[in-house]
This record gives C-alpha cells, sequence and structure tokens, in this order.
C-alpha cells in the first residue's frame, strides 16, 4: 500500500496545478490582434472624406480603449489607402502609443484624387498581415481586414469576362470581375478575416446592386452599406469594431427573455410597408418574417396594414445589448415608415441616435425588390439605410470614369462603354430612355 501511494504522488507531483483542479480550463494564451483598414480615398470621396477620417479614428479609439483594459489581447493597426494605387499610410508598429502617434495622423493625411483600384489596395494589405507572422502555442494571432469604399473598380487595365457578366453593360463589370478573380486567385479571404464597408452615396441602383454583390463576395466576416456620410463613424467605429473586438464570436443569448412581457432592457423596431424582415447577428439569421418569427433573443409580430391591403405591418421586439443587423426587401413598391426605440431597465425610451423619447418615424422610399439595412449596436444605438435609388445626372464617378454620359435632344442617353477611346477606336453605344 505504502508504494502504490508514493507512486501515485509521483504522478500528481508531475502533472500542471490546472489539471489537478477539477474544473478548470486551460490557461487562455495572449493574442495579438492586426487590423488593416483599407480605405477609398479616389476621387468621388473628395466630399465625405471628413467623415470617413472621424470614422476611422474612432475605430482606432475604440482600438486603444481595448488595449487599455489589458485583458491579454493587443490591438494593432496599419492604414492603406487606394485610388488609382494603394499607399500604405501607417504600418503595424512596436509603438505601444502607434495608434494616437502613427495611424490617426495617417488617417487624416488622407487626400481624395483619381480612381479606384480596390483588389491592389487588399493586396497590399495581405502583404501587411503576412509580415506579422502566424499564431503559437504561445500567444495567437488574428488578421483582419477592413475595406471601405465608396464605389465599384475603376482602374487603367483592361477589363475582363467573368462573374458579373449578367449585370448588364451599364456598370463597369469588366473591372469588377477583375477585381474579384485578382482577390480570389490570392487566397487572401482564407489568410484573413475581411470586412466589407459599402458607402452608396450618389450612385445609381444598377451600380449599387453589382457593388453589393461584389463586395458581398470579398468579405468573410461581414458586409455592411451605408448612405449617409454621417452613419460611417457609427458602422465603423461601433459595428465593425465590436465585432472585431471579440473576434467575430457570436454572443450568448439572453437566460430568460420574455417580449411579451419584457418591460425594460429591450429594442422595439416597428415597420409599417410591404417588406420581408429578416434579423441576424454576426450574419447568422435569428429571425425572419416568413417561417421564424420567434427565437431566444426576442420576436416578430404582425398586424394588418390599413395603408397597405393585403400586407402587414410589423413589429420586432429583441432583448437588448446585441447586434443586430436587419435585411428590408421591399415586395411592392412604398414608402416604409420605421421607429426603432430602446427600452433600458427602468423602462425609459431612447431613439435611434441615442437621445431620450420614444423613437420617430423615418421614412424609407422602395421601389420593388430593393434591399434596406437597420444596424444596432450593442450600445444599443442604431442606424437605418435608404435603398438603392436611381440617379440621372448627380452620379458621382471617379476621374477618367469608364462611361461617358451624353444627355441627347430626344430625351434619352448616349453611353459610351469604352474608357478613354481614341479617333478611329470601335465603341459600343447604347441609348437608354429616361425614367
Amino acid at each position: 500500500l505504502l508504494s502504490t501511494l508514493l507512486a501515485l504522488c509521483m504522478v500528481l507531483a508531475m502533472l500542471p496545478a490546472t489539471a489537478m483542479a477539477a474544473g478548470n480550463e486551460p490557461e487562455k494564451k495572449p493574442v495579438d490582434r492586426y487590423t488593416v483598414l483599407v480605405l477609398d480615398q479616389s476621387g468621388s470621396m473628395s466630399g465625405p472624406m471628413d467623415q470617413l477620417k472621424a470614422a476611422a479614428t474612432n475605430f482606432c479609439e475604440e482600438a486603444r480603449k481595448e488595449n487599455e483594459k489589458n485583458t491579454g489581447t493587443w490591438n494593432n493597426v496599419a492604414v492603406v489607402g487606394f485610388s488609382t494605387e494603394p499607399v500604405i499610410k501607417a504600418r503595424f508598429s512596436e509603438n505601444k502609443n502607434a495608434i494616437v502617434e502613427e495611424v490617426i495622423p495617417a488617417i487624416n493625411s488622407l487626400r481624395a484624387d483619381e480612381l479606384t483600384d480596390i483588389a491592389a489596395a487588399l493586396l497590399v494589405a495581405d502583404e501587411l498581415l503576412k509580415e506579422v507572422g502566424e499564431s503559437t502555442d504561445k500567444y495567437d494571432v488574428i488578421k483582419n481586414i477592413v475595406l471601405l469604399t465608396d464605389g465599384l473598380p475603376e482602374t487603367n487595365y483592361s477589363e475582363e469576362s467573368g462573374r458579373y457578366d449578367n449585370y448588364g453593360f451599364s456598370v463597369p463589370v469588366g473591372q469588377s470581375n477583375r477585381c474579384y478573380k485578382i482577390v480570389d486567385k490570392s487566397g487572401l479571404r482564407n489568410r484573413n478575416n475581411v470586412y466589407a464597408l459599402g458607402f452608396f452615396h450618389s450612385m445609381s441602383s444598377e451600380r449599387i446592386a453589382l457593388c453589393r454583390q461584389l463586395l458581398s463576395d470579398i468579405q468573410t466576416k461581414g458586409f455592411y452599406t451605408v448612405t449617409n456620410s454621417g452613419d460611417l463613424s457609427f458602422v465603423l467605429g461601433d459595428l465593425i469594431a465590436d465585432n472585431i473586438l471579440d473576434d467575430g464570436k457570436a454572443p450568448t443569448p439572453p437566460a430568460a427573455f420574455d417580449p411579451d412581457n419584457a418591460t425594460g432592457n429591450k429594442i422595439v423596431v416597428k415597420i409599417a410597408c410591404p417588406v420581408d424582415v429578416s434579423v441576424k447577428i454576426k450574419g447568422t439569421e435569428i429571425l425572419n418574417s416568413a417561417n421564424k418569427t420567434t427565437c431566444e433573443y426576442g420576436k416578430i409580430s404582425f398586424v394588418p396594414s390599413t395603408r397597405y391591403p393585403g400586407t402587414s405591418e410589423k413589429t420586432v421586439t429583441l432583448a437588448a445589448g446585441y447586434p443586430y443587423t436587419f435585411d428590408l426587401t421591399a415586395t411592392a413598391a412604398c414608402e416604409a415608415t420605421i421607429s426603432y426605440t430602446y427600452y433600458d431597465n427602468a423602462g425609459n425610451p431612447y431613439q435611434m441616435n441615442g437621445t431620450s423619447g420614444a423613437g420617430t418615424d423615418e421614412t424609407i422610399s422602395f421601389k420593388a425588390t430593393e434591399v434596406s439595412n437597420i444596424y444596432v449596436s450593442t450600445s444599443n444605438r442604431a442606424s437605418a439605410t435608404q435603398p438603392a435609388t436611381a440617379t440621372k445626372d448627380t452620379e458621382v464617378t471617379d476621374t477618367t470614369s469608364r462611361f461617358a454620359f451624353v444627355p441627347t435632344t430626344v430625351g434619352g442617353t448616349v453611353v459610351l462603354s469604352k474608357r478613354n477611346a481614341e479617333p478611329g477606336d470601335w465603341v459600343n453605344v447604347y441609348v437608354t430612355p429616361d425614367e
């Protein structure tokens, strides 16, 4: 018996302390998180450039605040600005104050000009992330790319056929095909978490549809849209920052949330128009108005619409404190009214922008099949995006645009489909009637 006890003691002495404590998990490894902000500084960003800088700075401030918590995770930020060519504005640095001393000044140095080479910028971001190494048995490395652009690729390179040919001649499909092929071939989406934010200001519905698809195909962790420059800081600095700083992990559902009885700490969104509604958390659908109207986060309820007979008005009640994305898809042309209210634990109401008071209606004009989004952050602020709206002469394009739009005397528009056509070149000409 004595020899058996001695042998047991020897075995226990060789075990690590964590293994001897039943139920204890292995010690968490430190994390180095690297994020490259890939920011559009093409000519079409000249108007909203100040809002882009504020949004990117807000993101950096969130990363800096996280570093100050000393949680074992350190956030490193680099910046790539891009127009006709990408430029590294700030590299990853061992300077502990790099975000304040190097990254934010680099963001403020951005200047809008020229074209939009998205693919080249993403390749440069990938190279920066290759330089930082990989995870080891001592620490984890997490790599992120955040792309913010206000338009489709426009470069001086030849166009290509491919994935987006079915979008037609009125949008730059050839440059989009080229962009996707380069990104796909590089494999960068397999090595990094890729987030994409499309800023759709002054774009035609056709261009927005293609840009949505391209950015959706490029991203791996999240695709967001903004139509109002004032929402850039909220979406990049709050939503995307939240997602990255918790590494995209799905949050734990509320322990016991009853949307019918909850008096506080809830979100109520009322949607009055013929739209299909889908609610997601970090890309995973939790509710939809067709066949999934209840879940542990909340519910969708319906009342008949007096304004649009044969359709229903929808009320979505959700537990507060979670990052929600609403996809609204119009089933018919309509003027939608959306009301958002957050109720705190005491039952006090707050509006989308965080000001006190019951939510006021926001109007969104839809054409059939158009898509809008409502974003809700963990701080219970929200933003609603306008869907694509066709524009005529106000469309913003970059310098040396692929298309020349020439109004005609008979009410149509001649569209020349070749960039930089020279005398003697063949060009395709299309005449489109005005709406």
